[in-house]
């Protein structure tokens, strides 16, 4: 998989690629990314260890991914800046599902009770959208869009909420100029 960052005056290409043994036949190899750098033609390998860091998603500030042990266990998501991609942090320690688009990092992780909390982050603090989400967010224009006890609602970046529908799709096919069912 790979990701296109394009930053001011230096256009890089950000991916994930297999990095184990060749020819193992095994698809539990470690997996790490890397950046290539367009202007100067170097490629840098940002990770290097025996995990899978993969699934990059970028708003051109800062990059998320996830990372998980070779047998798949584990789902931590890694945000860095774009800047630098070595001053990583962990964000959660057990996502099922991220977007980050507009300066909004959205996630979902399990709350112990079988139902999903949902966070945003703004590049500066975290908050708890709602502890009972029921869909993967799509983030788009500074809103994020999910479902919560049967209906589609979308929160702004004000932390106000209104409901979009009085259902809630199996998924929400969304696109950035707006929301299809």
């Amino acid at each position: 998989g790979n990701t296109f960052v394009t930053t001011p005056g230096a256009e890089q290409l950000l991916f994930w690629a297999y990095t184990g043994p060749v020819g193992s036949g095994t698809t539990a190899e470690p997996l790490d990314i890397f950046r290539y750098d367009l202007a100067s033609g170097v490629t840098q390998r940002i990770t290097n260890d025996s995990t899978r860091y993969r699934y990059l998603e970028t708003d051109n500030t800062r990059v998320a991914w996830r990372r998980a042990t070779t047998t798949g266990l584990g789902r931590d998501l890694i945000v860095a800046p774009v800047a630098d991609l070595t001053a990583q942090s962990t964000f959660s320690t057990s996502m099922s599902v991220y977007h980050l688009s507009d300066g909004l990092l959205a996630w979902i992780e399990p709350n112990g009770n079988g139902t999903s909390v949902l966070k945003v982050n703004d590049g500066t603090s975290t908050t708890t959208i709602t502890s009972v989400a029921t869909s993967a967010p799509y983030v788009a224009d500074g809103r994020i869009t999910f479902t919560e006890y049967g209906q589609t609602l979308v929160w702004n970046s004000d932390n106000t909420r209104q409901v979009l529908l009085n259902s809630a799709p199996l998924y929400t096919p969304a696109h950035d100029d707006g929301v299809a069912f």
